[in-house]
């Protein structure tokens, strides 16, 4: 798992959690991906501007997106190829 760096205001684990699920999102996403896709998606649990927060900030990077996200893409090209 990528190590964020943590902040005063919100835990090194609930800044993991949230960028597990944003993967997870983009991953199984169809179409076009949105902060309140991911809103409705929880159910309101987590709001449109938490993840605007998220993704607006330094602690969430197309790197660090990539880096969990690669290897899963990686292994269903694998497995499409075989």
């Amino acid at each position: 798992m990528v190590k964020l760096r943590c902040s005063k205001k919100v835990s090194q684990e609930m800044r993991n959690a949230m960028l597990d699920l944003y993967a997870e999102y983009l991953i199984n996403s169809f179409s076009y991906t949105t902060a309140t896709g991911l809103s409705e998606l929880t159910n309101g649990t987590i709001s449109h501007d938490r993840v605007s927060r998220f993704l607006n900030g330094d602690l969430c990077t197309g790197k660090m997106l990539w880096k969990i996200i690669k290897p899963i893409i990686r292994e269903i090209k694998a497995k499409m190829a075989s």
